[in-house]
């Protein structure tokens, strides 16, 4: 079953207040070892990854970087495919040019 990053970070912050893992396990019906998973990965004040150069971010602004690149990503897409196509119409254009100047 998929959860939330708000569930998770729900069930960490219960953890980090002062609840067991046994007791969430059993108010939310998930096995220990997720919650421990869970606590491992939201370690450090909520930061879930670190960058190379020691950054860190939290779930969600991970979740809004992969957004903005998704984004980018399509919009660059979108430019090279109008590109492509005016690329072959200049090399229409070039070949209907070549053919008139060798008449």
């Amino acid at each position: 079953m998929g959860y939330t990053l708000e569930f998770k970070e729900q069930v960490i912050k219960e953890f980090k207040s002062g609840k067991t893992i046994t007791e969430l396990s059993d108010k939310y019906g998930i096995a220990p070892s997720t919650v421990f998973f869970w606590n491992k990965y939201f370690e450090n004040d909520n930061r879930y990854t670190k960058y190379p150069h020691g950054d860190t971010l939290t779930c969600t602004e991970l979740t809004t970087k992969v957004r903005a690149l998704t984004k980018e990503t399509k919009e660059l897409k979108e430019l090279i495919s109008k590109l492509e196509k005016r690329i072959a119409e200049l090399e229409s254009i070039k070949s209907r040019i070549s053919s008139l100047i060798q008449k």
